[in-house]
C-alpha cells in the first residue's frame, strides 16, 4: 500500500518522509522473516527435504540476486565456479537462503573485496566466501554463528545477528558443515556439503 501512494502532490519533505517509512517497513519485513526462519529451522522436529540439485546454478543465481547490494558497497567481487555442472544432495530453498545470508553478511562487513570459490573435494563440495575486513580485532570468530552476535554492537548496520546462525542451522540440517577462519584481515566462511 505504501508503494502505490501517489506522491505527485506531496512536498519534497513529505516524499522523503514516505520513502523513510517504506524503508522502515521493508526492514521490519526482513526482521520478521529472519525471526521466522530462525524459529522454524532451530525446532527439533524441523527437517529439510533433500534432493539432487545443481549447486552451480543456485550459487550463480544468488550472486546475481545480490549484485545491487554488493555493488552499493563498491566491492571487488571475484567468483571461481567450475564450468561443469556440480550437483549435491541438498535442499534448494535452504541453500538459497544460506547463500543469501552469506552474501548479505559480506556486503555489510567487507572492506573492499569478496571472493567466492566453489570446489569439488573428495567426498563433497566446498563453497568459500572470503572477504577482507576493516578491523580483524573486532571479530570474535568463535562467536560468528551465535544468535544475535554482531561484529560491532555499536554499528550493527541493521543486522539482527541471526543471518549466520540461520545459515549454520540450514547447512547442518542438510548434513553439511560450516566454519569461519580469520587469516590476517581475510575472513573466510567455508561450507562443506557431502556428495550424497
Amino acid at each position: 500500500y505504501l508503494r502505490i501512494v501517489d506522491k505527485s502532490g506531496f512536498s519534497v519533505e513529505a516524499q522523503e518522509d514516505l520513502d523513510t517509512v517504506i524503508r522502515k517497513a521493508e526492514r521490519l519485513k526482513e526482521l520478521i522473516s529472519q525471526f521466522y526462519d530462525f524459529t522454524r529451522v532451530t525446532a527439533s522436529e524441523y527437517t529439510v527435504p533433500m534432493e539432487r540439485i545443481e549447486l552451480t546454478k543456485i550459487l550463480r543465481e544468488a550472486l546475481m540476486d545480490a549484485y545491487m547490494e554488493l555493488s552499493a558497497g563498491s566491492l571487488e567481487v571475484n567468483v571461481t565456479i567450475p564450468d561443469t555442472m556440480v550437483t549435491v544432495m541438498a535442499n534448494e530453498n535452504a541453500l538459497q537462503r544460506v547463500f543469501q545470508n552469506l552474501l548479505q553478511n559480506a556486503a555489510r562487513y567487507a572492506k573492499s573485496s569478496l571472493e567466492v570459490l566453489l570446489e569439488e573435494v573428495p567426498g563433497g563440495v566446498t563453497v568459500c566466501f572470503a572477504n577482507d575486513v576493516t578491523d580483524s580485532n573486532a571479530i570474535d570468530v568463535s562467536r560468528l554463528f551465535e544468535r544475535f552476535y554482531t561484529q560491532d554492537p555499536a554499528r550493527t548496520g541493521g543486522s539482527t545477528g541471526l543471518g549466520l546462525t540461520i545459515a549454520k542451522e540450514f547447512v547442518e540440517k542438510m548434513g553439511g558443515s560450516i566454519e569461519a577462519q580469520l587469516e590476517g584481515k581475510l575472513l573466510c566462511i567455508r561450507i562443506r556439503l557431502p556428495e550424497k
